[in-house]
């Protein structure tokens, strides 16, 4: 059957969360970009209904919520004929490829790793690690996943099978391309984008310190406790009238009832730019992690400098004044930037990001480019094709057979 002309269907773990997660806006992003330019976009999650949902059908897109394991999909695939599928993260694309390759051979395989996952996975290890709890930042910036990691092996197995993967830094593309020998011509940066605020507050008209993130993630709720138990408290000795407002989805009773002088948990923001908008300087010590980080994105879209590590600032165009590298250069930064205007503003100055309408255009252009090179794609693709042999459907026959327990017990 020949694929339904600019049609997407994309697979992911939840409803875009635009107001909680960096993932989440740029999937909100995508469905709007690509309906913009006259795209079809049909949105697949087994996720329970939410007000995300709603929110992306209010753009147009037209939302299934689906059943892991159940072989009605294909029916369903074969009928939408897409042009291209996007699964976000490698989980989605070992839960539904093997579905698509067989009721949508032609359509175009793209998965999104809104981070490199297993990279993010070896540096927390790295950091929780008894044995070495002290590892310089340095030490775990260079650090890489091994070939006895089993999300590395997921991960490049994802990357393999399918005919493009998209990834948001600079970094990650490189260290896929040179570290993982994952040919360049599949892999394409997508920087995640944000619009500046119109009318950023100035200097003077700030105060305070502002620190966000989804607890969820395990980097935010590590970066939350290294500002309470270290890093604010050696601040705040600097600074005593200044004060650090905590904001994220979903905070555990230890944020909420955090009781450390000028520190103080305000739980969700309902808007995140205008939200940072209001503070002098964000904190971002985060010491684990992969992929460009939304919390630094939102900060420099709302005019407000952060202070990260070179974890955080992986990838980004982030100023050197904004990135210490220890703990002892995080305060000092901290504490400079926060007291002098100049340097606050020659620091904000440094740190660029890309805008939504360079980012959409990409998008666009890649969704046309990768469908004029699909044949040259898959005919250098021999481990993709290997990995879709019957031999090593693993993925594949594990979910037909959950099906069809699922299957008999109902009957």
């Amino acid at each position: 059957m020949t694929p339904a002309p600019k049609t997407l269907v994309i697979f992911a773990p939840t409803w875009p969360e635009a107001n909680k997660t960096a993932a989440g806006v740029r999937s909100y992003q995508f469905c709007r970009w690509l309906l913009d330019a006259d795209w079809t976009v049909h949105f697949m999650s087994a996720a329970k209904a939410s007000d995300s949902k709603l929110a992306i059908e209010g753009l147009g897109v037209t939302t299934h919520q689906i059943e892991l394991n159940n072989t009605e999909l294909l029916q369903k695939l074969i009928s939408l004929s897409p042009s291209h599928v996007l699964f976000e993260r490698y989980r989605m694309e070992e839960a539904f490829s093997w579905m698509v390759h067989t009721a949508c051979p032609n359509a175009i395989r793209i998965v999104d790793t809104v981070d490199f996952h297993a990279l993010r996975e070896c540096r927390e290890q790295a950091v929780t690690d008894e044995i070495n709890p002290t590892a310089s930042l340095t030490d775990l910036l260079a650090r890489r996943p091994t070939a006895d990691s089993d999300a590395l092996q997921r991960e490049l197995a994802s990357i393999h099978r399918s005919d493009k993967v998209w990834v948001v830094s600079s970094a990650e593309k490189s260290i896929l391309e040179n570290e993982y020998s994952i040919q360049p011509a599949k892999i394409t940066c997508l920087e995640l984008a944000r619009d500046h605020l119109a009318s950023p507050k100035p200097f003077e008209s700030r105060k305070h310190f502002v620190s966000i993130g989804n607890f969820r993630h395990a980097p935010n709720l590590d970066a939350f406790r290294r500002l309470r138990d270290d890093l604010w408290p050696r601040i705040h000795a600097h600074l005593p009238k200044a004060e650090l407002h905590v904001y994220g989805a979903f905070p555990p009773a230890e944020v909420m009832k955090s009781n450390i002088p000028g520190l103080l948990s305000k739980g969700q923001a309902k808007d995140a730019l205008e939200t940072l908008g209001k503070y002098r300087i964000s904190l971002a010590p985060l010491w684990f992690g992969a992929g460009q980080k939304g919390k630094l994105l939102d900060s420099i879209a709302s005019g407000t400098p952060p202070i990260t590590t070179p974890i955080g600032a992986e990838g980004m165009q982030i100023a050197d004044a904004c990135v210490g590298l220890d703990t002892d250069s995080f305060v000092t930064k901290a504490v400079a930037l926060y007291s002098d205007e100049t340097a606050w503003q020659d620091a904000l100055s440094g740190c660029c990001i890309p805008k939504e309408t360079e980012v959409a255009g990409q998008v666009q252009t890649e969704m046309e480019q990768v469908a004029a090179e699909l044949e040259h794609l898959r005919a250098s693709n021999l481990i993709g094709a290997i990995l879709f042999r019957e031999q090593l459907r693993s993925t594949e026959y594990f979910s037909r057979w959950i099906a069809e327990k699922n299957r008999s017990n109902q009957s």
